[in-house]
Order: structure tokens, then sequence, then C-alpha cells
């Protein structure tokens, strides 16, 4: 996965300069940026493939298409941890989880059905831009500081 626009920095989500980003503020600058580059389908709407596709691409931090224990750990704690248990093992079945296997894991969860709110088996860009949002959103204090921008800047943004 490429996404197009790697270069924006937390002031460019931060519109009103107060350094701290809102959420509506993280959503429009995402939506604007990074919506398309979770579309690997090009249909007009993002499904559970484009998004399954995506966020497997966000934990894979080497870009290597393979998934080790340490990828999968960061990804738990950040992303599914509410949908899995944490057992590597339990998905992997030779050192590293593919795209079949990660995509299996999931597939009896109600991971993608939580982002996508109105349950209309797509997700809008609102959808995605609010669930993005509320992972960066570590402490979920309703915006995104510097240190949370930048721990998630590091893995996501540039990708």
């Amino acid at each position: 996965m490429n996404f197009q626009a790697q270069n924006l920095t937390f002031n460019d989500f931060d519109n009103d300069g107060d350094n701290l980003v809102e959420k509506q503020e993280f959503m429009d600058t995402f939506t604007s940026n990074y919506a398309e580059d979770w579309d690997n389908t090009d249909y007009t709407n993002l499904d559970d493939e484009d998004f399954y596709t995506a966020t497997y691409s966000v934990v894979d931090i080497d870009e290597d298409d393979l998934i080790d224990e340490d990828e999968w750990n960061w990804g738990y704690n950040y992303y599914y941890g509410d949908y899995l248990g944490d057992d590597f093992d339990l998905y992997d079945y030779d050192d590293y989880i593919s795209y079949e296997e990660y995509y299996d894991a999931f597939d009896y969860t109600d991971y993608y059905a939580t982002w996508d709110v109105d349950r209309d088996t797509y997700l809008s860009e609102s959808e995605l831009a609010e669930g993005v949002f509320e992972s960066w959103d570590v402490n979920d204090n309703g915006v995104i500081d510097k240190n949370e921008f930048n721990s998630f800047d590091a893995y996501y943004l540039d990708i």
C-alpha cells in the first residue's frame, strides 16, 4: 500500500494551531489526503476487503508482506486487541502471519463491523477517519497530542 500524502505533519492536522488535533480536524485532513488510499479494489465504496488489506499493510511495519510477532503485538495493542486473543501462535502457522491468516483470524469477529457505524457493509470516509482517529487517540481524551501523533506517524503515515 502506498499512501499518497506521506509528508503531512502534525501541523497539517492541527488546523487551529492549539497543539492538539481535535477529531474534526483529524477527520477533515485524513479524508482529504488518505481515504482514497484505503480503496484497494477500486470500487466506489470501501468494503471489508479494502479494510483488511489496508490494516494488514499498516501492521506490516517492515513491508515484507508478512507480519511477525512484534508487528502482531503492536497491531494488537493499538488496533484489534478488543477483537482477538493476544496469542500470536493461534493465528500463525509458520512463524509469520500471511494476509490469508490475518484475514481468517478476523473472519468471525466484529472488528470491521465496529468501524461500519451505519451497518451498510461499507465504510464511508468519515467512518474510516473516525476509526483511525479513535485508534490514534490512545488516552481516549478526544484529541491527539504530538506524542500520540508521532507514535503513529512513524508507523502509519510514512508507509
